[in-house]
């Protein structure tokens, strides 16, 4: 397992569900699509990620890939919205660990019981000075 598959992993703990698109804004800029979809591909033959095909956006059909339960038909369009949130929040640097956003913004929680992601603005009270 290569130091990129322990990344696509972490990340793929954090959103819980992405595609390869999203993977590769995040991990593999500037590659070519078939790198990022050789490691995904490589991560599920091997039995470390599910992927199942959905249709999205009413575009053609993609690989959603997913670590335990697979993704329900109704929402995974709003859990990959999440998704590219999360992508984007990380790629701006406004993401420090699994719970804290590095200026206080934002909390996020995930509910391990019931799969679901908690973003909450912070009390306005809480945040720091220099926002």
């Amino acid at each position: 397992m290569t130091n990129r598959d322990m990344e696509i992993l972490e990340f793929l703990t954090l959103s819980r569900i992405c595609t390869r698109k999203q993977v590769q804004e995040l991990l593999f800029e500037n590659k070519h699509q078939n790198v990022p979809l050789r490691r995904l591909k490589r991560l599920a033959d091997d039995g470390y990620v599910n992927r199942k095909m959905f249709k999205v956006e009413n575009t053609r059909s993609v690989y959603v890939y997913y670590l335990d339960k697979k993704p329900s038909k109704k929402l995974v369009e709003h859990d990959l919205y999440i998704t590219d949130f999360l992508v984007k929040l990380i790629k701006n640097k406004a993401y420090e660990n699994k719970t804290t956003f590095t200026e206080n913004i934002i909390d996020l929680t995930f509910n391990d019981k019931y799969k679901y992601h908690d973003l909450r603005p912070k009390n306005r009270n809480q945040r720091t000075s220099h926002l």
